[in-house]
């Protein structure tokens, strides 16, 4: 998956300035295995090196993803915010957890999370991303359950569904009322439990 002839011919920091002279080396072994997704970039745009965790994940070969510039494969929508992260690079700020999306060859997409250095001297970016779609669908689940629990919520007090009922509490012997338990009773669909509707409230 590397072509160590894309690596720049001078001003290359090691260990990738190794890269050029072999791909036998340990090093570059350990590149292109690592699981997680590595790559150089250039300032202007386009990948310079990529391991073979890019073609795993994506679907792609290498010399489709590195002949367009990366910015083509980002999801529409996260476009404005990945170019306002290359920016915060080229400033001399390191990423840290940045995510966005992007296309598969299938057509697909896959959220990324991403770890760069800052511009280097040669205008290279040493990046990492890591495939986090099944977290960012696990998260996405989370805030929809959290808005249908708003909205029940919401609606049951709009509504006017909660009726308190006052339960008399009998005195054992004589069975006189002693006292009231105040209850709630909701009158609105879904038919549940009282502490079902509680649990909503106190989730939101």
């Amino acid at each position: 998956a590397m072509d160590t002839q894309l690596l720049p011919a001078v001003g290359a920091p090691p260990p990738f300035a190794e890269l050029q002279r072999s791909t036998n080396t340990s090093t570059a072994r350990f590149f292109d295995l690592a699981v997680d997704m590595l790559c150089l970039a250039g300032i202007a745009g386009y990948f310079k090196v990529l391991n073979q965790a890019w073609s795993t994940t994506l679907g792609y070969t290498d010399e489709e993803l590195l002949a367009r510039p990366y910015m083509d494969f980002v999801h529409p929508d996260d476009r404005a915010s990945t170019v306002a992260e290359a920016s915060k690079l080229a400033a001399g700020f390191r990423t840290v957890q940045f995510r966005n999306r992007y296309r598969c060859k299938d057509g697909s997409y896959k959220w990324l999370a991403w770890t760069a250095t800052p511009v280097l001297a040669d205008g290279t970016i040493y990046a990492g991303a890591r495939d986090v779609t099944g977290e960012a669908a696990a998260e996405a689940m989370g805030l929809q359950l959290l808005h249908n629990q708003r909205a029940r919520v919401e609606a049951a007090i709009a509504g006017n569904a909660v009726t308190p009922v006052f339960q008399p509490i009998l005195k054992l012997g004589t069975l006189k009322t002693c006292g009231y338990e105040a209850l709630s009773r909701f009158a609105i669909e879904p038919i549940r439990a009282p502490d079902r509707w509680f649990a909503d409230a106190a989730a939101v």
